[in-house]
């Protein structure tokens, strides 16, 4: 099942030897001839790989590498049971809307900072201050291995089912030191 597509490749589940599984293949780009193509790709796909790798060794939850798929331009990773951090923060953000307009005012304005949505979520403030925690620390990490994500939104971090925070879309990452790849 697809799951996205974007200009450089399309994600979609499937099951690797009986585990959930999310696949990213590369996208072959028709403009390109296809032996620049097939190597550019294939250095890219090593990339991403080598960077999970390194993130993993350096402490940053991110998901397990089941197989690296060169002839296809496949990478299979695990599958986070959850869903992005980007979702959390809309629906909470909603919850707290929702309840600023039935207060009728639409502005935080209480002193932890957290106003209306602790009150719209009670479990919300304390929630969002820990994910703030988990992204910082994650960050941290890979800093001190001198990795560079390159795209590091709230759409490329997943909160697992226990209540963890993950990094997720390493195309885009670069080793820092010396500005080459991982």
């Amino acid at each position: 099942m697809c799951r996205s597509k974007s200009q450089r490749a399309k994600v979609f589940e499937t099951d690797f030897a009986g585990r959930p599984c999310i696949v990213k293949e590369r996208i072959k780009k028709s403009y390109r001839l296809p032996v620049l193509d097939k190597k550019l790709s294939h250095r890219r796909l090593v990339q991403e790989a080598r960077c999970i790798l390194k993130c993993r060794r350096a402490g940053v939850l991110t998901p397990a590498i089941f197989l690296v798929d060169e002839d296809k331009s496949r990478l299979y990773l695990e599958k986070i049971q959850g869903g992005s951090l980007k979702d959390y923060l809309r629906r909470a953000y909603k919850l707290g809307t929702a309840c600023s307009n039935d207060k009728g005012r639409g502005r935080r304005d209480e002193a932890d900072g957290w106003g209306l949505w602790c009150r719209a979520d009670p479990k919300y403030g304390p929630q969002a201050l820990t994910k703030a925690y988990q992204i910082g620390a994650a960050i941290a990490k890979m800093h001190d291995a001198d990795i560079v994500h390159g795209d590091l939104t709230t759409s490329n971090m997943m909160l697992s089912s226990d209540d963890a925070t993950d990094v997720v879309g390493h195309g885009l990452v670069r080793w820092h030191s010396d500005g080459g790849y991982c």
